[in-house]
């Protein structure tokens, strides 16, 4: 890459800071501000800002490199990013149903892996039993929509205290570059998200509704995409490792679901029972950020030195997941 081409990617910082000192315009504009709730553990009105500075900079970047022909990046991802971002809007805005939000995220990501079928999971390859198993279109859309609207969701509800859910979007876009080699892009996409942590330090503003779906359906689909071309070049990309990437806030959402739902409540509804709660309530903020991370990370560092089966990582996760769910409850309880 080119002296030039780095500093023209270098300008989307720019562009996101142009936009957060003029922040105030669409805050005003579009009403967004988030206020306090028993639901909620932040005390003062905070504006729902971060989904606008990191996506109109992220389609900037996008638009930057269309310019420049650079092919290593899907370009279409445009096409979704603007109506998930619109409904984000919106939901912050109106705080739309849960059941309408579902509707219109499916219909959205079905119309676009109908155009756009190379994000579609056409075959599962599982390393810990060799075995590679093809998808009718059926199963493929199926599949494909549901892990989409599942990381939609274990991310939104991860997004619950201060910095997290840019943490976690950061070390999984680094995770996903490194794993699968992706082009120097997303390194730019990577430095955008963390300035925007940076400027949020002390929680000026939170990512809202319009950041957490926005950001998520990314993460998501480049994870699927860069799943795709490595096996198109038998360099067989695993299910097992895309999984093990998003497992955490999967487990916490599994739990949390199962929990509401028995105590008869919707699911969908939000409370202060997330593992991060558990965390921030019995630790400083910035170490409740650093365990959570850690607990995602480590298993890749794992695997680098130690061969063994997926299945049995998996079920170490769970197991560490459950018992610091159960210690950092008890913790709090006595307290």
């Amino acid at each position: 890459m080119s002296v030039f081409t780095v500093f023209i990617n270098l300008s989307s910082l720019l562009i996101f800071y142009l936009i957060y000192i003029n922040k105030n315009f669409f805050i005003r504009k579009l009403n967004l501000i988030d206020s306090p709730n028993n639901k909620k553990i932040h005390k003062f009105k905070t504006p729902l800002i971060g989904g606008i500075l990191i996506f109109l900079s992220l389609i900037y970047l996008i638009f930057i490199n269309l310019l420049l022909d650079d092919k290593s990046f899907p370009i279409n991802l445009v096409y979704i990013l603007f109506p998930i971002f619109i409904i984000g809007i919106l939901d912050d805005i109106l705080n739309l149903s849960p059941t309408i939000k579902l509707l219109l995220l499916s219909a959205i990501i079905i119309l676009f892996l109908y155009f756009n079928d190379f994000f579609l999971l056409k075959e599962l390859y599982f390393d810990d039993f060799k075995k590679i198993y093809l998808l009718n279109t059926f199963f493929s859309f199926f599949i494909t929509t549901l892990c989409l609207l599942l990381l939609i969701n274990a991310f939104n509800m991860s997004d619950g205290i201060n910095g997290l859910a840019h943490s976690i979007s950061i070390l999984w876009l680094i995770i996903l570059t490194i794993l699968f080699d992706l082009s120097i892009i997303y390194y730019f996409i990577i430095l955008i998200i963390l300035l925007s942590f940076v400027l949020n330090y002390n929680g000026k503003y939170f990512l809202g509704n319009s950041g957490s779906l926005s950001l998520s359906l990314f993460i998501g689909l480049i994870a699927i995409y860069s799943y795709n071309t490595n096996n198109i070049y038998k360099n067989f990309a695993s299910v097992e490792k895309i999984i093990l990437i998003f497992l955490i806030p999967g487990l916490d959402m599994l739990r949390l679901f199962i929990l509401r739902i028995a105590s008869k409540k919707s699911p969908f509804v939000g409370d202060l029972s997330h593992f991060h709660h558990l965390l921030i309530s019995n630790l400083p903020l910035r170490y409740a950020i650093f365990y959570y991370l850690l607990l995602i990370l480590w298993p890749f560092i794992f695997l680098e030195f130690y061969k063994i089966k997926y299945s049995f990582i998996f079920a170490i996760q769970a197991i560490l997941f459950f018992f610091l769910v159960s210690y950092f409850k008890n913790k709090k309880n006595i307290k």
